[in-house]
């Protein structure tokens, strides 16, 4: 079983997608909302939660495999001012960069919006290589596995540079590299097989549910309609914590898009012990 502790967890998409793959188990998380660590209790009642990433000391958590989330996009985002890492919240990427040093663990999935292309990329592709970590980065939208919405985010999958290739010239010049492949791994399978595939895999489990018997297509979902907004915004029409599911709805990512880089992992870690046999 591949162990999994989380950073920023919100409402745990990434970490139910990871589950959903098969294979892993999350022991930890670290998630400051109230409303959020409530979702998380319900669901892994086993894990143990921390509130403050700023104060935890990454000594104390058990080990783990995969360091999983998303950091704070605000000052990243298109919507806010465009601070970049150099913002208050986007700037707590540091911490998620602390934890990585100081646990290292074999894989970080690192989460955040398109716009980290412009406002970060670089700098967190040069701190990675500073601590020793290669990284490969990849674009990803809800819509490509399935749902109705496009949701496009960045994952970064970072793990540790075994083969040393990574000094002081390597640190500035790897935010530099395009958009690739994971390596060794998907050669022979192109980007889109592997999305098409994983999308029809999608859809093919939503017609095990009551509500997706007739789902064969994307536009089938179409059909699902959602609890109608009230007439007064920002008001209640009688669903409990409706602004707190909202808001943590909008900040989680969607499992079946966690989904499509837990099985990257799998893979990869298939090739090692085929390596290990060898």
């Amino acid at each position: 079983m591949i162990r999994v502790g989380s950073l920023f967890s919100g409402i745990g998409g990434i970490e139910y997608g990871f589950e959903q793959a098969g294979g892993f188990e999350t022991k930890w998380f670290v998630e400051n909302n109230p409303y959020a660590q409530t979702i998380l209790r319900k669901h892994w009642p086993n894990a143990l939660i921390y509130p403050d990433i700023r104060k935890l000391d990454f000594t104390m958590p058990p080990e783990i495999d995969v360091l999983t989330g998303g950091f704070p996009c605000q000052d990243i985002s298109i919507a806010g001012k465009g601070r970049g890492l150099e913002g208050e919240r986007s700037g707590l990427w540091k911490q998620y960069l602390r934890a990585i040093s100081e646990m290292r663990p074999r894989y970080a999935l690192i989460e955040n919006v398109p716009m980290l292309r412009h406002r970060g990329l670089s700098t967190i592709l040069c701190d990675l290589a500073e601590i020793r970590y290669n990284a490969e980065w990849f674009s990803l939208s809800a819509k490509e596995v399935g749902a109705l919405h496009k949701r496009e985010r960045m994952f970064i999958i970072a793990y540790p540079d075994d083969n040393g290739t990574l000094g002081q010239e390597a640190a500035e010049a790897q935010w530099g590299r395009l958009q690739t492949e994971f390596d060794d791994l998907v050669a022979s399978d192109a980007w889109g097989e592997r999305v098409e595939r994983h999308k029809q895999k999608t859809l093919s489990r939503q017609q095990g549910l009551s509500w997706g018997k007739d789902v064969r297509r994307l536009e089938d979902l179409q059909r699902i309609r959602d609890i109608p907004e009230p007439l007064l915004r920002r008001d209640s029409n009688g669903v409990s914590f409706r602004l707190d599911r909202i808001k943590c709805l909008g900040n989680a990512v969607v499992p079946q898009v966690a989904e499509f880089f837990a099985e990257i992992i799998k893979e990869k870690e298939a090739v090692k012990e085929r390596g290990k046999v060898v």
